[in-house]
């Protein structure tokens, strides 16, 4: 029979603790998927165009897969605004407490479960976009983002 001494054992910590506090005036973010080799959603679209118009309309434009797990904590920590296409990035929102944030999902009609379970559980102010239209071509499943749509909603939110 094994034991371990609880005085060898650290204390659990919580990792939203190590980041800096949540702001009522942070920056507008807009999580992007166009450095990716393929959208894992197989999600078509002219995100670059999207990026853009964000960002001349003040977005800072961030691509997590090149940044650390606190980078993106502390980003949903500071932000004021999180969009981008609803995906596992968003996930990120579980880690803090910021009662300020504003999430704005672009996705399709059907909406997954768990982003509203953690939404509620949080009481975020988050908002379904429906922008993304999905179409078979063959046997293939093909995503479009309506960039149009998209700024319409997003713009009149913020």
């Amino acid at each position: 029979m094994h034991s371990a001494s609880t005085a060898l054992i650290p204390p659990p910590t919580n990792a939203a603790e190590r980041f800096e506090t949540a702001s009522a005036n942070g920056p507008y973010i807009y999580l992007s998927r166009s450095m990716l080799a393929s959208d894992p959603r197989g999600c078509r679209s002219d995100e670059q165009a999207l990026e853009q118009r964000l960002a001349a309309n003040g977005f800072k434009i961030l691509h997590p897969e090149t940044m650390t797990i606190a980078e993106q904590v502390s980003t949903f920590r500071s932000a004021s605004v999180v969009a981008g296409m609803i995906g596992s990035a968003f996930h990120n929102s579980l880690f803090v407490e910021n009662p300020n944030l504003q999430i704005i999902y672009l996705a399709e009609e059907n909406i997954y479960e768990r982003y509203l379970i953690i939404d509620g559980a949080k009481m975020y102010k988050s908002t379904y976009v429906n922008c993304i239209q999905s179409a078979r071509l063959g046997s293939e499943l093909v995503r479009t983002l309506d960039v149009n749509s998209a700024c319409h909603e997003i713009f009149e939110r913020i």
